[in-house]
This record gives structure tokens, sequence and C-alpha cells, in this order.
């Protein structure tokens, strides 16, 4: 057997499919033909975004329905007049509240969230991701109904910039002159060394090397100049120890939504490097790529649901993957006459479009 995936529809092939065959079909199967289609454009927009979150139109269909049943309820308790239109403040007296809610973006740069593209069963969804990093012990807690794969992803990217912004020219230099990096080195954990006595006390070699640092008079780290001998104090972490010792904090909202698919990895490390640096990431731009440990941008599927999810939710600037260029231009023109496409190599490339300020790196490919 073979399994053949279909494409979900378009808002505007929703809309098409409800006007001419869904409602002219269920109002003459409830009886209320003479009515017509008592929808208003927008009240079908509404049913579409708010009420539904699928790739096909079975939904909505069933929700069309509930309206002319209670219609037709209303004509045979002998109601004098009915509605003749239904617009976007008639649906929930009919139909009830949203299920689901647009999401609120955000119109400010915050520090520590980026926004992600998913594909799900439903069609596609924006995912919203939350960091934090504070001084700990090494801990990372990741929360939200995640699969295994995107737990893979937060691991993958974790790993890529633990050691990129040690190694990297662009992230060390970033790092090293980021207000984030100061507040963690102010604010840095010694390890426990299982002394609670107080202050470690010098051994007798380090007495002795001590007493030769202060007869020639040449400093040593470790050790203040004021301090009495045998007392010393720790030298400041090197980069490495101090991004081990970090307690990271990585939140997926709406926690009983699963999450699933290769697609977040460079949204993810985004939010990261912009907890880790304190520096924001600009509002109303989603990114879907999954990265590697070397920093590379690999391509991902799911294209056509991604960009209906962007559009839905009031997205303005999309950065995919180089690979998936091909793709993006077989798709319909509607889905990206709303969007700005960018197309990235390499993770380097998701700075400038991501990070406030960083826009003189700027070396991208636009759409």
């Amino acid at each position: 057997m073979e399994i053949i995936r279909l494409p979900g529809y378009t808002d505007r092939e929703k809309l098409e499919i409800a006007q001419r065959h869904l409602v002219p079909r269920i109002a003459e199967e409830s009886g209320l033909s003479d009515l017509g289609n008592v929808f208003t454009p927008a009240a079908l927009r509404l049913l579409i975004r708010e009420y539904t979150r699928e790739a096909g139109v079975r939904e909505m269909a069933r929700l069309i329905g509930k309206v002319y049943r209670r219609l037709a309820r209303m004509k045979v308790e002998g109601k004098k007049t009915l509605p003749r239109r239904v617009g976007p403040r008639g649906l929930a007296p009919l139909v009830g509240p949203p299920p689901f809610l647009a999401a609120r973006l955000s119109a400010e740069p915050q520090v520590g969230v980026s926004l992600g593209l998913a594909y799900t069963g439903a069609g596609g969804d924006v995912l919203r991701i939350e960091c934090v990093v504070t001084p700990g012990k090494g801990d990372f807690h990741l929360t939200g109904q995640l699969g295994e794969i995107m737990q893979e992803s937060v691991t993958a990217a974790w790993g890529y910039l633990k050691t990129s912004l040690v190694r990297d020219p662009v992230l060390s230099g970033l790092w090293g002159d980021s207000p984030g990096r100061a507040y963690l080195l102010e604010n840095y954990q010694q390890p426990d060394s299982g002394d609670e006595a107080g202050p470690p006390r010098a051994s007798g070699e380090s007495r002795a090397t001590l007493g030769r640092v202060i007869d020639s008079g040449a400093p040593e780290p470790g050790f203040r100049p004021e301090s009495q001998p045998g007392e010393c104090e720790p030298a400041q972490p090197s980069d490495h120890e101090l991004l081990s010792a970090l307690e990271v904090r990585m939140h997926f909202p709406e926690g009983g939504v699963p999450k699933e698919g290769p697609s977040a990895g460079i949204a993810v490390a985004t939010a990261l490097l912009s907890a880790l640096v304190q520096v924001p990431v600009f509002p109303k731009l989603a990114l879907s790529g999954e990265i590697t440990l070397t920093g590379q941008v690999l391509p991902v599927g799911g294209l056509k649901e991604k960009l209906l999810a962007a559009l839905r939710e009031g997205v303005e600037t999309v950065v995919l993957p180089s690979t998936v260029r091909p793709e993006v231009e077989e798709l319909q023109a509607e889905l990206k006459k709303s969007l700005d496409i960018v197309y990235v190599d390499n993770f380097l490339d998701v700075l400038p479009l991501a990070l406030v300020g960083l826009q003189e790196l700027d070396g991208t490919e636009v759409s």
C-alpha cells in the first residue's frame, strides 16, 4: 500500500467551496432553500480561521449545518422573523464561542521569544517558543507537549550554540560583548565544593606558590592582592564553564497541543541565543528549518500548510532554508504575495533577520 498525502485548502479555496457547494446543499437538506445563503463572507472567514483548524472542510460543513438546524428549529417553533443574514457577531449565539483564537503576535521585539512554523494533521500552525536563562547548575527544562523529534531539535540547537559561542568568531564576538554574558558572570554560582566551613584554605603547596607570587610581585589569577595568605577567591569562569552551569527553561505554550516534526531548529536556536545575549527578536517573524551541530539549515516539508498558518496569524516575514526555494515557487501566488520570504543556508544568516541591531551582518537572499 502507498500513502498519498494531499495538501490542504487555502482560506480562499475554503470560502469558495462553502459558498458554491456546502451552503446551498445544507440549506436544501434543512428545508430552508428559500433562505439561500444566510452567511456573510466575513462570517464564513471567521468560521474558517477561528472555529476550525483542518486541512479540509468537514468541520466547517458541520458548523454550517448547525446554524441551519437552529434556523429550521426557529421556523418550526413559529418564530415570525428569521435572520436573513448571519454576520460575525451572530455566529457565537448560534454555534458558541470560537475554540481557536488567532495568535496574539507582539508588536514589540521581545527577548527570548521566537516564532516557529509546524505542520500538523489539521494543517499548519504557528509555534510560540519562549526561553529564559539564569545562573544555575546546568539544568535544561523543556515544557510543552513535544515529541521525540522536537526534543532532538532542541538538543541539537543547544549543542550548536554551546560550542559556537566559544569557537565561532561571529557568535563569540556577539556573546563576549553582550549584556547577557555580563549578567551571568556577575551572578555565576561556583560548583559545590563539599566544604561548608567557609572559604577553601590553601594547601602547603598553594601557600608556597602564594609566597613566591607575593615575593615576585606578579599577579596570580584567582588571588586578590589584598587577601591574606591562605585565603583565595575563585578565578573568573571560562565561557565553557559559564554555559555549562546555566539553568535554561524553554516553553512551548499550548501544552495540550501535540508538537512533532523536525522543523523548529532555527526557531529554537534563535530563542536560545536571544535569551543568552539579551537581544530582542523582531516580532511577526517566523522561522522554519532544522539545524545541525555545525549550524547548517536543513530543508523542511509542509511548506504550503506552514505559509497558510503564517498568513492566518499575521506573520509578515518567513525564514526558510534555501534548498526549498523551488518548492515555494510552485505554490499559489496568494500564499507568497503577502509574505516576505527569506532564504538562508546557515544559522549565521538568520542573525541579521531575527535579532535587533545586527542588520550590518545581512547577507541573506530574499524572494
